[in-house]
């Protein structure tokens, strides 16, 4: 073609980005998480929702409890992984049960829906309600509308099982302190 016009290369990673490449191949948890959170949206890397997937299940497993939630976001959406919604309440619970608002939101909208487990609308308020507690305003919302559908039996039993399930919680989180 003989025009000098060469083959369009990719522009470098900004410094900042490969600095976190690094430590998220280093193992570091929240590394790991925040170039997931990168891969997911597109910032300063191309989107891609399988490397998103990779990195937040790395960071997921050593416990980091908001890549345990974006990572059951991943599974109930079907994105970068095949839509699952068992292992979605999975990656939800283990972020719900070290007391991460987004992780018991969401956890209890699988109850509510009947997604990934029963429909229970019991399990679905204690959740909605820790969560609640936990300054989610959604969550505060959703139990709102659940509520109207329950009755006083139910809504009892569910702020029973909630304080039960906070007490656990705040124990086992408390430790890491």
């Amino acid at each position: 073609l003989g025009s000098g016009v060469a083959a369009q290369e990719k522009p470098p990673l900004p410094k900042a980005v490969v600095e976190l490449i690094e430590k998220a191949k280093a193992g570091d948890a929240e590394a790991q998480f925040s170039l997931a959170g990168r891969y997911r949206y597109g910032l300063a890397v191309v989107q891609n929702d399988k490397e998103a997937v990779k990195w937040y299940r790395k960071a997921a497993e050593q416990g980091n409890a908001k890549a345990q939630s974006s990572l059951g976001t991943m599974y109930e959406w079907g994105r970068g992984v095949l839509e699952d919604d068992k292992e979605a309440v999975k990656w939800y619970r283990k972020a719900a049960e070290q007391g991460n608002a987004n992780g018991q939101l969401y956890l209890g909208a699988m109850y509510a829906n009947g997604e990934g487990v029963l429909e229970d609308s019991v399990m679905a308020y204690a959740w909605y309600n820790i969560a609640g507690a936990n300054r989610n305003s959604i969550a505060r919302e959703d139990k709102s509308k659940l509520a109207k559908r329950m009755t006083k039996e139910q809504i009892a039993e569910a702020q029973k099982i909630s304080r039960t399930l906070y007490d656990e919680i705040e124990k086992r989180t408390s430790k890491g302190k």
